[in-house]
């Protein structure tokens, strides 16, 4: 299974929305920027981590491409990466999730 809409037009219609929202929370708030989605969103996590992403829940390592020692090894923390490319995962392990 894959995201409801293409990752490009993810890219054309909706990241341009969402970081404008992204970037007036950081103007006014000094929130962390949390993004709930269920499933395999891994193709568009880079994405969401260059608009500011910082918080992904839940996570659900039994979706598709969302395997949690593949995301560490992509997107985790380690003091070479900037917060910008960093992430921290809420946990979800919901039996109807699809699986491989």
């Amino acid at each position: 299974l894959n995201l409801q809409i293409s990752p490009a037009m993810y890219r054309s219609l909706i990241k341009p929305r969402q970081r404008a929202l992204f970037e007036a929370v950081r103007r006014h708030t000094q929130a962390k920027i949390f993004f709930h989605s269920d499933g395999a969103i891994s193709g568009i996590l880079p994405d969401l981590i260059d608009i500011g992403l910082e918080v992904l829940t839940p996570f659900q390592p039994l979706a598709r491409g969302m395997e949690p020692l593949s995301l560490k090894r992509d997107f985790g923390y380690t003091p070479a990466k900037t917060s910008a490319q960093a992430f921290d995962a809420y946990l979800d392990t919901h039996p109807g999730v699809a699986r491989r």
